[in-house]
């Protein structure tokens, strides 16, 4: 029924166990209505799955070759998982894959005291880990409207992560898969792995749901703290902002008129995000920290694509993070 409402918006379905009641529903849909029915329905559909556990994933990818599908393929046991970039929300002591960022925020002293106790009906409900903490959020969490826009495309990357397009093994097709960032840890370590386009967030999204959680309890708007306004070069929205430009030309960025509904301070930081980007060499921002910063147009031989983020975090219990992403679009001088 939701598929079918006149709405242009897409679906998203996050997928925790086996695919086998979507490919159910995919089915019946493909025998009870017309092709090009079924391709309409199809098309408004945005598939995440937390790996393969069971066959039915593969036979939709199979099945369906337009299906937009982000997965990390693996077997349908849990052998595979280590390499999925799911597993970057908090599997680095159980699958041994990270370098325990932030490793606290997901574990269950910090977890009990921030989520479960004390925060309502709803925080009763939230289970002590056991392997990991949770591990199908990340197919959700690229939907929070952060400011960082990852939903409109996996490459971007977000809370969720990020991921490419390309036909892995054994696939029939491109499917959006595993990607890899740099990121440098907490410890000043630098790793480059999939599970770090998550993990890199990690103190941004947990301190995000423990302030949702005092939300559900808190008597009054001003004993909770709220996510901060990002404001990028005067546009108050939270779009990407699209600019273009040609080499050497200079491009000023400001995150002046920025605020926070509870009055707290503001800390200004901006970054290049390399990989979200087709441009694959360095940019020189004039400023990491100040409200303005500024680059300069790198030489390309090539239309490519230079992806700036804009973070603010708030001085507020917990810190709270939103964001800006201007992606510029540089062409080659005639």
């Amino acid at each position: 029924d939701v598929v079918d409402r006149p709405d242009v918006r897409p679906v998203w379905i996050a997928v925790w166990g086996g695919a086998n009641t979507l490919a159910q529903a995919l089915w019946d849909v493909k025998y009870s209505r017309t092709p090009e029915e079924l391709n309409a329905f199809a098309a408004k559909l945005r598939v995440y799955t937390i790996s393969d556990q069971d066959d039915a994933g593969r036979w939709l990818r199979i099945t369906f070759p337009d299906l937009f599908y982000i997965v990390s393929p693996s077997n349908v046991w849990w052998t595979e998982y280590y390499k999925a970039t799911w597993t970057g929300i908090s599997g680095d002591r159980h699958y041994q894959n990270g370098p325990f960022h932030f490793f606290e925020l997901v574990q269950n002293p910090w977890l009990m005291e921030n989520i479960a106790r004390n925060h309502g009906p709803l925080g009763e409900c939230y289970p002590p880990l056991a392997y990991i903490m949770e591990g199908d959020t990340p197919s959700f969490l690229n939907l929070i409207n952060n400011g960082l826009g990852s939903h409109l495309n996996p490459s971007y990357g977000g809370w969720g992560g990020r991921y490419q397009l390309e036909q892995t093994y054994a696939e029939t097709r491109p499917i959006w898969s595993n990607s890899r960032d740099r990121v440098q840890a907490q410890d000043g370590s630098w790793h480059t792995t999939a599970q770090a386009t998550i993990w890199r967030w990690r103190e941004a999204f947990q301190y995000d749901f423990a302030a949702r959680m005092d939300w559900c309890v808190r008597e009054s708007f001003n004993k909770a703290n709220h996510p901060p306004r990002p404001v990028l070069n005067g546009d108050k929205s939270q779009n990407v902002l699209l600019m273009t430009a040609v080499p050497e030309e200079k491009l000023t960025f400001s995150a002046k008129g920025s605020s926070d509904p509870d009055g707290d301070a503001l800390v200004v930081t901006w970054f290049y995000y390399r990989e979200a980007g087709t441009f694959e060499g360095e940019i020189v921002l004039s400023s990491t920290s100040a409200d303005e910063t500024s680059f300069i147009a790198p030489r390309v031989t090539e239309k490519a694509t230079i992806h700036l983020i804009l973070q603010i975090r708030d001085q507020g219990t917990p810190n709270l993070f939103r964001y800006r992403r201007a992606i510029v679009s540089v062409s080659p001088t005639p």
